[in-house]
């Protein structure tokens, strides 16, 4: 995460992530980080043990680029949630550093307010979606 957050209990689902600081319009909020982040391969995923991948899908999101690797995020952000539909989400797509995206924030975001991911940057949106509604 490249703004203060913490985690904690979220309204949307489970726990979320939610700023310390107010955040303004266009300000990066996260990016793919080659010491926290690790990007987990089909073929590691499925030699793990299966408690071990229920994890991996829990925990990480998909980038629709690259739909056979897992991103594992170390920090904060594994805990960021998607907005209740129809909502908007705080938080975009904004472009890409080194084959990943970056997330920036939308809109400016008050200090305690949940940070939230829109669908599309989780090639996995749709199962995580039908599985938080069940």
């Amino acid at each position: 995460m490249r703004v203060p957050c913490k985690i904690g209990d979220s309204k949307i689902h489970g726990q979320g992530v939610f700023a310390t600081q107010d955040i303004k319009k266009g300000e990066l909020v996260w990016a793919f980080s080659k010491i926290f982040d690790r990007i987990v391969p089909f073929h590691v995923r499925a030699r793990a043990p299966k408690g071990e991948q229920e994890r991996f899908v829990e925990r990480c999101y998909m980038n629709p680029d690259y739909p056979d690797d897992l991103i594992l995020c170390g920090d904060e952000a594994q805990f960021l949630n998607f907005p209740v539909p129809p909502e908007e989400s705080n938080v975009e797509l904004g472009g890409t550093v080194d084959g990943q995206d970056i997330l920036v924030a939308r809109r400016d975001i008050k200090a305690g307010e949940e940070l939230t991911v829109p669908p599309e940057s989780d090639g996995d949106y749709e199962r995580k979606l039908a599985e938080r509604q069940s």
